[in-house]
Formats: C-alpha cells, structure tokens, sequence
C-alpha cells in the first residue's frame, strides 16, 4: 500500500485554529468546535482562515481518495475492511472543514459539491440525510 501524507498532529492543528476553533479527538477523529457559532467571522484575516480551512478539508478528503483507490487491489477481505473503515474515517474528518468553508463562502459550488458528496457517503447516519436534501436543494440538482 502507497504512503500516505503525514498529517499534523492535533497540537499543530490548535495553532493553527486557536482564534477560530477548539480541536480534540473523539475516537480517533478530529473533531471542531467552530468558535463562531457559524455566524460571520468578525476578523481580517478571514480570506486566509478560508484559505486554511479549504486546504486542511481538501487535505483529509484527497488522502481518503487515495486510500479507496488502494484499497480496490487489496485481496484479504479483513485487511480490506479495515481499509474501508481508515478511509471512511478520513474523509469524516474532512466533513467540518468543508461545511465551515461553506458556512463562510456560501456559493462556492465546489464546497456545495464536496459537501453533497460526503454526505451521500454518510446518509445512514443521524442528520446527514436532512443534510444532503438541504444541500442538494441549495445546488439545485
């Protein structure tokens, strides 16, 4: 299986976000507590929090990428589930990046896009369905 990019640790992530967001870790995954309560950001350097906020989501969302394609040539069932339990949970940590990227560009079709995607992916679990309607309703396809 391929290398995969090596990801920050959660400290460097707090740095990062100190001003925006509480991070911490919930079963493995990285979690967001947005300190804007989705309203506007009220600060200059908004365009660069975007920036890092799109970068981190499209990092975790690519890597899942790569992970599924690797995992197609994986014969062993229970290495391959395995794999498919990684993958799904990186693209779940890519999710809050991306909704808050959307919460804070909300016509950016490519967030609409990704957004609608991951919770397709997501649909059996609690409010991601509603999630996807509304989505699906904004983009209007």
């Amino acid at each position: 299986m391929a290398d995969y990019v090596k990801l920050p640790e959660l400290e460097e992530y707090s740095k990062w976000f100190k001003d925006f967001a509480d991070l911490y870790r919930e079963d493995g995954i990285l979690q967001v507590s947005w300190k804007t309560k989705n309203l506007p950001m009220l600060t200059s350097g908004i365009d660069s929090m975007r920036h890092r906020i799109d970068s981190l989501g499209r990092v975790y969302y690519n890597q899942a990428v790569k992970m599924n394609e690797d995992a197609a040539y994986i014969n062993d069932k229970k290495q391959y589930n395995k794999a498919l339990a990684e993958m799904k949970a990186m693209f779940k940590q890519s999710l809050p990046f991306f909704e808050q990227a959307h919460a804070l560009e909300p016509d950016n079709t490519d967030y609409m896009r990704t957004l609608k995607a991951l919770y397709y992916r997501f649909i059996d679990e609690p409010g991601m369905q509603d999630k996807y309607d509304a989505i699906v309703n904004e983009l209007g396809y």
